[in-house]
């Protein structure tokens, strides 16, 4: 029952732009609070549609389903992953300080996971290497250190981002972004 109104309400703001100003937070709420793990996958997908249909209402809750990347269920994490990388890739989605997270998941336990996150790297780096070059010092920020992953991983990301990149002038850029926030960390 809770699967078929979750699905039923996210159906409904599809159709209704007003529905989904009224509705938007409890779609959120659903995401982020449900037990069940089809709910939380399904409402990731609804979100999904909801930001390709109105972009402006939805824009503000694009954390949480970046948030839904570190879910310990294996569907929520994919159906997350899927429905961002397609989002990024399309342009309907910027995804600020959150890039990290799917970079995070290049080195997934999960074979489909992680593959699916190399793919969506390498597909970035094809349509504008500098995507790359403009993410890599956030990457490293977010992802290094104390707070940041495992360091063989870490290092397994970092080597396989560098082969996306180019050897061309914007390599001198990176290295300078990069010496400026080191200067800048303890």
């Amino acid at each position: 029952l809770r699967q078929s109104a979750s699905l039923t309400l996210a159906k409904f703001m599809a159709l209704s732009l007003n529905y989904t100003r009224k509705n938007r937070a409890i779609l959120a709420d659903i995401l982020e609070k449900s037990k069940d793990s089809i709910i939380r996958s399904n409402a990731i997908i609804s979100f999904g549609d909801l930001l390709v249909r109105f972009p402006n209402e939805m824009e503000h809750f694009t954390g949480k389903i970046f948030g839904c990347l570190m879910d310990d269920n294996f569907l929520v994490k994919n159906n997350a992953l899927i429905v961002l990388t397609r989002l990024i890739l399309a342009d309907m989605i910027k995804p600020k300080g959150h890039i990290s997270k799917i970079a995070q998941l290049v080195t997934d336990d999960h074979l489909s996971i992680s593959s699916s996150a190399r793919l969506f790297f390498t597909e970035l780096g094809k349509k504008n290497n500098v995507y790359i070059y403009n993410y890599l010092p956030d990457i490293i920020s977010n992802l290094s250190g104390q707070n940041g992953m495992n360091e063989t991983k870490f290092q397994d990301m970092i080597k396989f981002l560098f082969e996306l990149l180019e050897k061309t002038r914007n390599t001198e850029s990176l290295v300078a972004k990069l010496c400026h926030r080191f200067s800048n960390t303890t």
